[in-house]
């Protein structure tokens, strides 16, 4: 008799959204540099790659919900505590204070997305007049620096 294929969840696995790494320490640092008010864009970049990449910008984004059920409720809180940490830890110390008392994952998005918009508008003018004052040299890093610009200005706020 053919085995019945097994398509639920298994806790633990790569695939569950609350699997909590034995390496995923609360402490870490994630990504480098540390938020400033000038580097947004390519630290959300960053942070979203590594968020990605553990299976938790769920959190971030919304996807995954805060569950009625008690138990996942508290899986659920751990995860978005974590993550939270994660953030904290990768930001400098003058914005850390103003979000330490967020409650999810989401509402620190938010608020730094919302913080920094503002900055970010500059950002975005000073790099297309940077973009449209680039001369084409025949210099190897002509091609890389206008990437450069072109990618720091497409990746403002993207989660």
């Amino acid at each position: 008799m053919p085995e019945k294929e097994n398509s639920r969840k298994v806790v633990g696995s790569n695939n569950d959204r609350f699997l909590v790494h034995h390496s995923d320490s609360p402490t870490a640092v994630l990504v480098s540099p540390l938020l400033s008010r000038d580097n947004y864009g390519t630290w959300i970049h960053a942070m979203t790659m590594v968020l990605r990449t553990k299976n938790k910008i769920g959190f971030v984004d919304e996807s995954i919900e805060q569950p009625k059920d008690f138990e996942e409720l508290h899986q659920w809180e751990r995860c978005n505590d974590l993550v939270g940490s994660w953030i904290l830890n990768s930001i400098g110390s003058k914005i850390h204070e103003s979000i330490l008392y967020a409650e999810t994952v989401r509402e620190i998005s938010l608020d730094l997305c919302d913080r920094f918009i503002q900055t970010n508008a500059l950002k975005i003018y000073q790099l297309k007049q940077s973009i449209a004052k680039t001369k084409r040299e025949t210099h190897p890093t002509y091609f890389t620096k206008m990437k450069v610009q072109w990618d720091e200005r497409s990746s403002i706020c993207t989660v």
